[in-house]
């Protein structure tokens, strides 16, 4: 009875162990003001909005690779859906701006929308003169790079996970056999 009972809270202990991580995140609510605030200072800067987009696209990832003698090599893959969202400005004598957006929407466990991993991923402009005021690094759009981090989430480590699970396996195995002696 004892043996069973010890087996069974390893094994409980075993399934439902596992390390988390804190990681900052941006809430999607400080991401959605950040994008109105370049707007607001792009309208400043006699750039009017005149049009957006946006796509998300499923970016594989390739977590891990293998080989076996039978099998060959093989791949783990994980979806990454990230969203690219491209918004254009013109001005009064027809110069045009473009910056596009690229990050990962996700939601916790409680419902909230997150923006993780949110960067610019291309600025385009129709005059050169204009380049360094509205793409370069001190122009607007560079505030989606530096949003303030305000969502504390929790995300599993799966090195951590592992050896806690191993060091607690090796642990139940020790006391079996200890146990197993004692009889």
């Amino acid at each position: 009875m004892k043996k069973s009972c010890l087996f069974l809270c390893l094994a409980a202990l075993f399934w439902f162990s596992s390390c988390m991580d804190t990681k900052y995140v941006t809430k999607k609510s400080t991401f959605d003001q950040v994008i109105t605030q370049v707007s607001d200072e792009m309208s400043q800067q006699g750039f009017n909005l005149s049009g957006s987009s946006s796509e998300t696209k499923n970016d594989l990832v390739v977590l891990r690779t293998s080989h076996t003698e039978e099998g060959g090599y093989g791949t783990e893959l994980a979806n990454n859906f990230v969203t690219r969202d491209t918004y254009r400005f013109t001005n009064a004598t027809g110069h045009s701006i473009s910056y596009t957006v690229s990050y990962m929407l996700r939601e916790t466990k409680k419902g909230e929308q997150y923006v993780d991993a949110a960067e610019i991923a291309a600025c385009e402009v129709s005059d050169p003169s204009d380049y360094e005021k509205m793409c370069g690094s001190n122009s607007p759009i560079y505030q989606v790079n530096d949003m303030e981090k305000n969502l504390a989430i929790k995300v599993r480590n799966g090195k951590k996970t592992f050896y806690l699970a191993s060091g607690l396996t090796l642990g139940g195995l020790v006391l079996l056999l200890i146990g197993a002696m004692a009889h």
